[in-house]
């Protein structure tokens, strides 16, 4: 996906794809998506180190890249002043969670390596009480289901980015993460001319040191943010 990232912290990183473009990737996409299921199954489980974990990611964001030119879209990331070189969590709010949606990883991706010389490729955790029919494409990146534990996100090496539906689980998981959590709304409109504009948008965050003070206060500000995503 071509990325053009921008100096301005508040405004990260965008993409965009042409719908000319997957019109002549037509004739090969077909077999290429099912090449990919293939591969996608009979890898979905175990690495041989975190070299090969990248390569899984930036090959799927190649094919993530070659899906999204079958529809007119275009993407910003908008961090504030929220990006930091740590390994923070990303969580992100939807009532309905699309494959439109992923996009928001290879925008951070793009913003981390803009910003501070760094490449990162993202683990996808997917909180829902339905799975979406696409998450077979996600097979070789061995997504979680669960709400990690504490040494679970001491040890892995990689960020996370976690997509939920519930705002009871997105709860959950912030008052039981080890890290600072950083939290994502989407504001998307359509018109004919142009296509789908989605805007991801940095609305709040919770870091180890607000959650380790006072509870009344902590449930006071993740209140502010609930209320700010729905």
């Amino acid at each position: 996906m071509r990325y053009i990232s921008l100096l301005r912290m508040e405004s990260t990183a965008q993409s965009k794809s042409y719908l000319s473009l997957g019109i002549l990737l037509s004739p090969i996409f077909l077999p290429f998506l099912g090449c990919f299921s293939i591969y996608s199954w009979r890898h979905r489980r175990g690495y041989k180190g975190p070299e090969e974990y990248t390569a899984r990611y930036s090959f799927f964001k190649r094919v993530y890249w070659i899906i999204s030119q079958y529809s007119r879209q275009e993407n910003h990331l908008r961090m504030g002043d929220y990006l930091t070189p740590k390994h923070n969590l990303i969580v992100f709010y939807s009532p309905t969670l699309k494959l439109e949606l992923l996009s928001i990883s290879f925008l951070l991706s793009a913003a981390y390596k803009s910003n501070f010389q760094k490449g990162r490729s993202f683990k996808f955790c997917i909180l829902t009480n339905s799975r979406p029919r696409w998450l077979f494409l996600l097979s070789s990146l061995e997504i979680l289901y669960k709400i990690p534990s504490t040494r679970y996100l001491k040890e892995s090496i990689y960020p996370l980015v976690c997509f939920t539906d519930s705002i009871d689980k997105l709860r959950k998981f912030t008052l039981e993460s080890y890290k600072t959590v950083i939290f994502f709304r989407v504001e998307s409109s359509y018109t004919w001319w142009k296509g789908t504009k989605r805007e991801f948008q940095a609305i709040g965050s919770l870091n180890t040191r607000e959650r380790l003070g006072n509870s009344a206060q902590i449930e006071l500000k993740l209140d502010k943010i609930v209320e700010l995503l729905s």
